[in-house]
């Protein structure tokens, strides 16, 4: 039994660094951590101790509506894609965000908003996370032409 747990999680281990090896650049401890949050997850799902996240449709979601199911005459207007209105950040959405972007990495937009900011969709995450950093850049150059302009005004 005990030789059986070992070579279990021999494979286990050559499993999941072959895993971290596809997933560039996540490291193998990374990986493994991602895997067992999976896991878990799995095992709450399969027991019924969990309860399904309600994420919010966004505009690539395929659904039963935009299917024409729910429609009511099937009217070219009900066919449509109805855009919701956007529902602004909230202050502990955008703490989550950062912390996901410092945990999962710049360009992990479905684990950040899977294991982060669970009320918004990955796009939704990518979508904050391009205007977070433009605003970012935009800040820094505002920064560095005020430094420049105070330095030109001391040499005049």
């Amino acid at each position: 039994m005990h030789n059986q747990q070992n070579n279990a999680l021999a494979n286990e281990s050559n499993e999941l660094e072959e895993m971290a090896s596809m997933i560039i650049p996540r490291t193998v401890n990374e990986v493994k951590a991602l895997y067992e949050a999976l896991v878990l997850e799995a095992r709450k799902f399969k027991t019924g101790s969990v309860k399904l996240h309600d994420y919010p449709k966004d505009d690539n979601y395929i659904g039963v509506e935009s299917e024409g199911v729910n429609s009511d005459s099937g009217s070219d207007q009900s066919k449509e894609k109805k855009r919701k209105k956007a529902n602004s950040w909230t202050i502990d959405e955008h703490e989550k965000f950062l912390s996901g972007l410092e945990k999962y990495g710049k360009g992990d937009w479905r684990s950040i908003s899977r294991l982060s900011v669970l009320t918004r969709t990955p796009n939704q995450v990518a979508s904050h996370a391009q205007k977070y950093f433009l605003k970012q850049e935009q800040e820094s150059a505002a920064t560095t032409a005020t430094a420049i302009n105070n330095n030109n005004k001391r040499k005049a």
